[in-house]
């Protein structure tokens, strides 16, 4: 899958992988992308832009799953219903645990997807591999690694701050569908 406007910047050399919920927007407008966010798979765009793949930086940004899915799911809900967001079933649960517990596992809603579908093949990363809860010092090497003077990150497209009880059945859905992205970025179970 690749969005209509990948994230590879030219002008820095630089190819970003955007995992939905992880900064990606305010990390594409300070790299000179656009002002929102588009999705697509590394794979992707190794395949669409072979040359580029071979000799610019490459890298992403992971999230906490169980923050990120929260991130996410609030996110959608607080949207109009739209065929391009696949947000239909969110505003149709009536909280986060009905969502994950009946609604889920049967959706296909690219904000959602373990995070692993965005930068690994054969269960290895292809690109450097950042977190969002360390991003304040990241951002600094990402930008030596583009060859970048520092420029602050903005907070862009910010979700609010959710306080969510998962209840012990999300809970176990959610760490069975996020396993790989618990395991390979090694984030621990909450």
């Amino acid at each position: 899958m690749i969005h209509g406007t990948p994230q590879v910047f030219h002008k820095v050399r630089g190819i970003y992988i955007h995992i939905p919920k992880c900064a990606g927007t305010s990390i594409e407008k300070t790299l000179g992308g656009p002002s929102f966010g588009g999705h697509s798979f590394a794979t992707s765009i190794r395949a669409h832009y072979p040359k580029e793949w071979k000799s610019y930086y490459k890298f992403t940004v992971v999230r906490e799953p169980l923050s990120r899915f929260a991130s996410a799911y609030y996110y959608l809900r607080n949207r109009g219903v739209h065929k391009a967001l696949q947000n239909d079933k969110i505003h149709k649960s009536k909280d986060i645990n009905d969502y994950v517990q009946n609604w889920y596992r049967n959706d296909n809603v690219l904000h959602m997807m373990p995070q692993v579908n965005f930068v690994c093949e054969r269960g290895k990363s292809i690109v450097d591999v950042y977190k969002f809860e360390e991003l304040e010092t990241s951002w600094r090497t990402i930008l030596m690694k583009l060859n970048q003077h520092y420029k602050p990150l903005p907070l862009m497209n910010k979700s609010k701050d959710y306080i969510t009880r998962y209840d012990g059945k999300s809970l176990a859905i959610l760490r069975e569908v996020y396993k790989e992205d618990f395991n390979l970025f090694n984030y621990q179970y909450s």
